[in-house]
């Protein structure tokens, strides 16, 4: 039996890539993807990767009442994986930085997810002109603190909503903004046109529980609830 997210819902299960059980990748990755975990350089983003990805197999698995090793991965031509049929009516989406990560799910369209380290915004004070759009710079803060917060807002909604429209950062981030915050999801603003842009909606994702974190996510305007699972994955 399938658990699939309920109809007008997606599902976002957060967890520690270092609570992942040791055996579930080596019992349920690929041998593609066995192959491409040992090209990283360094161990331990091979086995935060073999981690991820095999909790995204178990996710997607369990989502969909089957085994992980049942599933398939194709990619489109940017790059973004997606499921084979039988499985094509699930779509998902991972982040991960080197202590979280988060799947999320949803079988109304194309989905993006956005997670990073409040930490790392000072890191984007010295990159404003490569992913903001002007308007967006002319309004930023101007004391560093609040700067960087609101530019790792932005850069989050647009990772979130360019990984949802399956382009990533081939389509150059400065080319769209993002309006003010919404208790209602936003629409991200381009100065031409992207097919499929005006039917997401970008949603902050609040974490209690990980206030080192900010996540967002980039959601079809069809779904009117989020449902958050904080909690690592089980075992079972």
């Amino acid at each position: 039996m399938d658990c699939l997210p309920p109809p007008g819902s997606a599902q976002i299960t957060v967890f520690n890539p270092e609570e992942i059980p040791t055996p579930w990748p080596a019992t349920s990755l690929s041998p593609e993807e066995i192959q491409r975990a040992q090209s990283f350089r360094f161990e331990p983003d091979r086995i935060r990767w073999s981690a991820c990805r095999a909790a995204l197999r178990h996710t997607l698995a369990k989502a969909l009442g089957t085994h992980p090793t049942q599933l398939t991965f194709l990619t489109t031509e940017f790059g973004k994986p997606h499921l084979a049929p039988p499985f094509s009516r699930l779509h998902f989406n991972l982040t991960h930085c080197h202590n979280l990560a988060a799947i999320i799910l949803s079988t109304h369209g194309p989905v993006g997810i956005d997670l990073e380290e409040t930490s790392r915004a000072p890191d984007l004070l010295e990159c404003v002109e490569t992913f903001c759009h002007p308007l967006e710079i002319t309004s930023l803060p101007t004391s560093p603190t609040p700067r960087a917060n609101e530019l790792l807002r932005l850069w989050t909604h647009k990772e979130a909503v360019l990984k949802a429209l399956g382009t990533g950062l081939s389509q150059p981030p400065q080319q769209i903004r993002i309006p003010q915050p919404n208790p209602h999801g936003l629409t991200a603003i381009a100065d031409l046109i992207i097919p499929g842009l005006d039917q997401q909606r970008i949603h902050p994702i609040l974490l209690p529980d990980f206030p080192n974190h900010l996540i967002c996510a980039s959601l079809p305007s069809s779904i009117t609830r989020i449902d958050v699972l904080p909690a690592p994955l089980s075992t079972s």
